[in-house]
């Protein structure tokens, strides 16, 4: 690495985002959210129970209907989307979740 691409490096890494770059972050964390929430709604079954509308995620896990790489990115998914408070799990029923709330 030449000196110069070394010292640019180093001031990048030491500057602090501006609120502008912080806002496009933002934004892209929200559309990248929604869009997650929108896959696993598309291709989970709705099941309505007491009352509310659940999504039945057992097709995208089971591996004789996806590949198990895809199965297993699907379970990174949904953490994913219940670590960032997106995505309830129904407390009886692991297998069906539900939209928490819409990304803006």
């Amino acid at each position: 690495m030449s000196r110069g691409a070394l010292a640019q490096r180093t001031t990048l890494a030491n500057t602090q985002p501006t609120a502008t770059e912080l806002e496009a972050l933002r934004v892209q964390f929200a559309r990248t959210d929604a869009a997650l929430l929108q896959n696993i709604e598309a291709g989970a079954y709705p099941v309505k129970l007491d009352g509310t509308v659940w999504r039945d995620v057992r097709p995208l896990l089971d591996e004789r209907e996806v590949c198990p790489t895809t199965a297993d990115t699907t379970r990174e998914l949904l953490d994913y989307l219940a670590e960032r408070g997106l995505l309830l799990r129904h407390g009886q029923h692991a297998h069906l979740v539900r939209a928490a709330a819409r990304p803006a």
